[in-house]
């Protein structure tokens, strides 16, 4: 370019040639095996050894994998239909693609990025035919914490619907996909547009699959405090298209960060742990609603639940993965406050506040029997349900740390133990507790309606 003018606007850079300044340009061939002539122009321009060595150095930029931008491909492998490769695929030996580490995506980059689907988004279709998927290639590396964090479907003025979109729960739960905060989040949100969104391939897609994407473009959002990736329509010339792929295709390095990745972040209950959840399909949390409202004369009808026993309509089991972000009690004031104290004598059941026990209104004991009412918040991807856990699953999800639970009770409630005492074995039961927080469960709940009462309670069950 000749007599460019450059100067700041809106605090960038900006190159401006107006034609009045005499400003004029030449434009060469982007191939390296092109000659170093430019393409024929009115514009008479004379070059001297460094200028054409400068345009040899930019060739050899433009065309290595570290360049950020989309590369044009040559005119006789330019795809008219985007998808054609992907119904022959080939294995990854014999076709080696230079990709990307999503988390690692820098701004103003085209990239190729190769992940596991873990959520599929949509709209109705009287609305758009755009897609929105959810990704994740492993653990993030290290580096990745510097960067800006990633624009999702949250973010969107019109987000879409819960019930428009298609979820791994498993995936959905060791990722933190719209559970965690951003920085623990591994899920990335990818925005697919037009042609891309419509194509045999994408129509097919479902979470779990294995994918590649050529040409995802990264941008800058939110006054640059974000990174969003997109797949735009077109670029046909450039080879942008999506890839189904297989354990077999897929690069060896990518299974092996997604196995990594699922044992990093192991739930603490599976549904070996829980009476039946093997038979049963993971449900949303935002449909326990529907389930609750069934609860009554009428069966449970949703695949998702069953009935816990045939003659009591009012009981349902169902199954559900989630994180757990909180769990009550959390302090030795509050486990204080979820024990469930039950006279030996006379049976009656009292809650207390404090280390010092009351005497049981029969007057006859001060010997009591402590049933722990602990609970959890679970969230998934729909929302959040607050869960009642037994003490056989309160040692479930601990593990060894609660499994002295029943001795560390009685020792709560002796009346011959000093309250340090207490105080002391109240902060090793809650430290242990608190450890589930940001874990994640697959387990089942029984959920059940109360005879006398419009309320309804959800616990855990466990073997």
């Amino acid at each position: 370019m000749h007599r460019l003018k450059v100067s700041m606007y809106r605090g960038s850079l900006q190159g401006c040639g107006p034609g009045s300044s005499g400003f004029a340009f030449a434009v060469f061939p982007g191939l390296c095996d092109s000659p170093l002539t430019p393409y024929p122009s009115p514009t008479n321009c004379s070059f001297t050894d460094a200028d054409l060595f400068r345009v040899f150095e930019l060739r050899g930029w433009y065309n290595s994998d570290s360049c950020p931008l989309e590369k044009e491909l040559p005119p006789d492998v330019v795809m008219t239909e985007p998808q054609a490769p992907s119904n022959q695929m080939v294995p990854f030996a014999e076709r080696v693609v230079p990709s990307t580490r999503i988390h690692s995506i820098m701004k103003n980059a085209f990239v190729n990025i190769e992940a596991q689907i873990v959520a599929i988004y949509s709209y109705p279709p009287e609305i758009t035919r755009d897609i929105i998927l959810s990704l994740w290639d492993g653990q993030p590396p290290p580096e990745a914490a510097s960067l800006p964090p990633f624009y999702t479907h949250h973010d969107l003025d019109r987000p879409p619907h819960i019930s428009d979109s298609r979820t791994d729960p498993h995936l959905a739960a060791i990722t933190g996909h719209s559970m965690l905060p951003a920085n623990e989040d591994w899920s990335v949100t990818v925005f697919v547009f037009d042609e891309h969104a419509q194509s045999a391939v994408a129509k097919k897609l479902k979470p779990g699959d294995l994918i590649r994407i050529i040409n995802v473009h990264c941008t800058g959002k939110l006054g640059h405090v974000r990174r969003k990736l997109d797949v735009h329509g077109g670029g046909q010339k450039y080879g942008r298209r999506i890839e189904l792929l297989t354990e077999e295709t897929a690069p060896p390095d990518l299974v092996a960060r997604l196995k990594a990745g699922r044992d990093a972040r192991k739930p603490i209950t599976t549904p070996s742990q829980s009476p039946g959840a093997a038979d049963l399909g993971v449900l949303l949390i935002w449909k326990l609603r529907d389930v609750v409202s069934l609860l009554g004369p009428a069966a449970v009808g949703p695949s998702t639940t069953t009935p816990l026993h045939h003659n009591n309509p009012a009981m349902c089991r169902l199954r559900v993965c989630g994180r757990v972000v909180r769990a009550r009690p959390n302090s030795p004031r509050s486990l204080f406050r979820c024990l469930l104290l039950v006279c030996r004598s006379c049976g009656t059941s009292s809650r207390i506040k404090s280390p010092t026990l009351p005497m049981c209104p029969c007057g006859k004991s001060t010997h009591f029997l402590a049933l722990p009412m602990f609970y959890l918040v679970l969230a998934d991807l729909s929302g959040r349900v607050c869960v009642l856990v037994s003490s056989r699953g309160i040692r479930a999800l601990a593990g060894p740390d609660m499994s002295s639970l029943r001795r560390q009770l009685r020792l709560l409630v002796s009346a011959t133990a000093s309250p340090q005492t207490k105080r002391a074995t109240a902060r090793s039961i809650t430290a242990a507790w608190s450890r589930c927080v940001s874990s994640w469960i697959d387990a089942t709940l029984l959920v059940k309606r109360s005879p006398t009462k419009s309320t309804v309670s959800i616990s855990l069950l466990a073997k």
